[in-house]
């Protein structure tokens, strides 16, 4: 189970960034300035979008049942699909991807040519459907959680799914336990898995320990910080 869940995230992820990719290279240059052309070209990338979020609320949601029954032995109920549209804080959907056009005609204004705007706004474009996948993940593990009154979590390092390992950010919080309304930590590519803990069945436990053990092992047996060199940090701005 464990194995089997970054590949169908990575596979709902490719799927919808070939579609908005197609998208975007659909709209022709004179589209970017035509404002009704812009309101349903917007509107198809974001039933992309929520379409792929249902979908890994949906998978997610049966992900956590075949963990709980791994571990306890019982399988627990399904809980509701998460509302996409309700994920984002502060702005809709249409109107966080409207934005994509508005950086084409904000560049172009600039003299970029028109090849390199369409890279940097599919560029961006992924990293927006990344994150929102991401949401609809962590959104539908807390409702979960809650309506099969689940009160613990613990994030499961997964260094073997992660280039360059995992980092330390991820490291420091394999080694928590957290209620399951707080905000789960998350940074870009992060492979990390959430295990529910049922009573005191807490698998995470050992399984982070094996990942631990493993990295140290690396760096010859160290736990200091020179020597896990696999520690890094990264902040990105972007216009979100």
């Amino acid at each position: 189970t464990l194995a089997a869940r970054p590949r169908w995230r990575q596979q709902l992820q490719a799927r919808a960034d070939r579609q908005v990719v197609a998208l975007i290279a659909g709209m022709d240059e004179s589209g970017w300035y035509d404002h009704p052309r812009i309101t349903v070209w917007t509107a198809e990338v974001v039933a992309v979008v929520e379409s792929a979020q249902i979908a890994t609320a949906e998978v997610t949601d049966d992900y956590l049942r075949e963990v709980a029954a791994e571990v306890a032995g019982r399988r627990l109920d399904p809980s509701t699909v998460v509302d996409p549209s309700t994920l984002r804080k502060g702005t809709t959907h249409q109107g966080a991807y409207g934005r994509l056009a508005d950086q084409f005609r904000r560049q172009a204004s600039e003299g970029m040519p028109v090849p390199e705007i369409l890279s940097r706004i599919t560029t961006r474009a992924r990293v927006m459907i990344n994150d929102d996948l991401n949401l609809a993940l962590r959104h539908q593990s807390m409702r979960w959680m809650r309506e099969n009154d689940i009160s613990m979590y613990r994030r499961v390092i997964r260094p073997e799914m992660s280039e360059g390992q995992t980092c330390g950010l991820c490291l420091a919080a394999s080694d928590r336990v957290y209620y399951r309304d707080d905000l789960m930590p998350m940074h870009g590519g992060c492979h990390c898995d959430v295990l529910p803990i049922l009573g005191t069945r807490d698998p995470g436990r050992f399984l982070n320990q094996a990942d631990l053990e493993s990295l140290y092992a690396r760096a010859g047996e160290s736990t200091y910080g020179a020597d896990l060199v696999n520690a890094r940090y990264e902040i990105v701005a972007r216009g979100e």
